[in-house]
């Protein structure tokens, strides 16, 4: 996005840390494991076995590259990716995207966008609309008075009202500490008009999804006792062929079947009017290795040896290449 303070492809030190795009996720993990590797070979520590340093560049999309490296060279017997955080992290939960195409019900909503990638909560949102009748002033006043975490610019011409929302933007696998440009803006929308009410899309996005980043009101809430509850984040919203449509990335744990989504969200087309798209080719189920595997016993205990502090399993909701081995 255009928040950054330096070029983002051009690495720059500041005050001793390093300010670059994947500085962090996954270009600094990666040179470290990198060095760990380097130690090894030139103190010729003994090595029992076959050691692989395997670097994928398309994980926040399809993950094609390592996909095709598992298609032709030998699955490892065990691994990890150095992607997350300390002491260890043993299981992910599972990923289910879903495209709503909605039928447009208001004349008035000329256009609506929000979003760069479904995994990311929408840190803006931009909407056009035309014949409003209310003191459009004054409601986005009062909106903006109640949600002082979001930042609401109104930009009227002759012909229709282009609003903004800036929220702001984080992780999909934890959309609650984000502030979802998308929803506030339905919301917002929601309040000017009559007609502008009675669009699904934003009914959906501005009723239903608004503050629930749980499923509770969409049905799909569940939650499992090592990784957690069911996230939901709509992270797209756009137009194509004359229809809006929004792309909702969700976060699952064990215990929950995908084929329940699709009937919650078959169910509520018929309701809000959209056409139901599942993402059944990038679709990923949960991961976990349990926690007396010895894998997960031996990084532990690494880490209880370093560190002198207690090692306990962790879940999260993002996730990594580890998932592709079954240890």
């Amino acid at each position: 996005d255009d928040k950054w303070d330096t070029d983002p492809f051009k690495p720059e030190i500041i005050n001793d840390r390093i300010y670059a795009r994947g500085a962090s996720d996954d270009k600094g993990p990666l040179m470290a494991a990198y060095y760990g590797l380097k130690v090894i070979k030139e103190l010729g520590l003994p090595v029992e076995k076959r050691v692989r340093f395997i670097v994928g560049t398309d994980e926040e999309s399809e993950w094609q590259g390592v996909t095709r490296y598992f298609e032709v060279e030998d699955e490892p017997d065990f691994g990890f990716s150095p992607d997350a955080d300390f002491p260890i992290i043993n299981g992910e939960k599972g990923m289910y995207s879903a495209k709503l195409v909605f039928d447009r019900r208001s004349e008035k909503l000329l256009s609506f966008e929000s979003g760069l990638r479904e995994n990311m909560v929408p840190g803006e949102a931009h909407a056009v609309v035309t014949g409003l009748t209310s003191d459009v002033n004054q409601i986005v006043a009062d909106f903006q008075a109640a949600n002082p975490d979001i930042t609401i610019i109104v930009s009227p011409d002759a012909d229709a009202t282009a609003i903004t929302v800036e929220g702001k933007g984080v992780h999909a696998m934890n959309p609650s500490v984000g502030y979802n440009a998308a929803t506030y803006l339905s919301k917002l929308l929601l309040q000017l008009d009559d007609d502008l009410a009675q669009d699904d899309l934003l009914k959906f996005l501005g009723d239903l999804l608004h503050l629930d980043f749980n499923g509770e009101k969409l049905g799909i809430a569940h939650e499992d006792e090592i990784m957690g509850k069911v996230t939901v984040n709509p992270g797209l919203v756009g137009e194509e062929d004359g229809k809006l449509y929004t792309v909702l990335n969700i976060r699952v744990p064990r215990g929950k079947d995908y084929s329940e989504i699709d009937t919650t969200f078959a169910t509520h087309g018929e309701t809000y009017h959209y056409h139901f798209v599942d993402g059944t080719k990038t679709n990923k189920v949960p991961h976990y290795v349990p926690a007396d595997d010895p894998l997960v016993q031996t990084l532990l205990a690494v880490y209880e040896n370093q560190t002198g502090e207690k090692g306990q399993e962790r879940s999260i909701g993002g996730g990594t290449y580890g998932r592709l081995l079954k240890r």
